[in-house]
């Protein structure tokens, strides 16, 4: 964050800690340098699976839903 985010519009408004930007380019910059493309994978689908887990069905009972439910799961 030092070297490369040295502008004030990556802190946050106490001007301590960096916002959601910086944190997310100081991830990206971490998981390139240290996780390999197996692991890279392997968060992505988390992602996916974690996105659709805290995905809010307007009917969680309709048939779309279940669906995407098993679709979600059964990939």
């Amino acid at each position: 964050m030092i070297d490369e985010l040295r502008d004030y519009s990556y802190d946050a408004k106490d001007l301590i800690h960096p916002n959601d930007v910086a944190i997310e380019y100081i991830y990206e910059t971490f998981k390139k340098k240290y996780f390999s493309s197996v692991t890279t994978d392997i968060l992505t689908e988390l992602r996916i699976i974690q996105d659709g887990t805290n995905h809010r069905p307007f009917n969680p009972n309709s048939s779309n839903h279940l669906v995407f439910l098993n679709r979600l799961f059964n990939e």
